[in-house]
């Protein structure tokens, strides 16, 4: 939809009342053609408009919106509700709603482990470093959740650690898997 890529243009470049206004729009189109708003995109753009803006509260609203589509569309444990879930963990963080972030965080956390596992199941070497790098943040976010919110919380400092032992582990896996496929083809079978 024009109208959807317009708004998220406008929200690139700081306009964010503009793109408010054209999701709007879409939305209304939406309800009126099937009588509910079905864009999951919409709704990812406004929560992105509502974090960006400082507004928390929105944020929430908006990825809580967005977390009932996809999980409606995709299923519950489908990479996409895991993103959702990251949004409703930086929405409570922002809100200082530390017990509700490290819920969502852990949910979101056990999501993305089984996207890594299936993700490094079929790449290369290059491709699996690539692809540990791009979810680094999440190890950042356990991190700050733990030192700025929960300090003294026994389960977000286990989850932190937890975050941070998986990722290294999975990046070995990937790499100790990719060197024994590599092995085999260019060994003489020893039997």
């Amino acid at each position: 939809n024009e109208k959807l890529r317009l708004g998220e243009f406008s929200r690139r470049g700081g306009l964010y009342r503009k793109a408010l206004k054209l999701l709007g729009e879409v939305a209304a189109m939406q309800r009126k053609l099937w009588g509910k708003t079905v864009s999951s995109n919409s709704h990812y753009i406004r929560a992105r408009i509502m974090t960006e803006m400082g507004d928390p509260r929105g944020a929430r609203a908006s990825f809580r919106k967005l977390l009932k589509i996809q999980e409606e569309t995709y299923g519950a444990s489908h990479p996409f509700v895991g993103y959702s879930l990251e949004g409703l963990t930086l929405a409570a963080m922002g809100l200082g709603d530390g017990k509700a972030a490290l819920s969502t965080l852990r949910r979101s956390l056990q999501l993305s482990e089984e996207e890594i596992r299936l993700n490094l199941a079929i790449g290369n070497e290059q491709e699996n470093r690539a692809f540990i790098r791009s979810k680094a943040y999440q190890v950042d976010l356990a991190l700050s959740l733990h030192q700025i919110f929960l300090k003294d919380d026994p389960s977000a400092a286990g989850l932190a650690f937890e975050t941070i032992l998986k990722r290294k582990a999975r990046a070995l896996d990937a790499a100790v898997d990719t060197r024994s496929i590599l092995q085999s083809k260019i060994s003489p079978d020893p039997r």
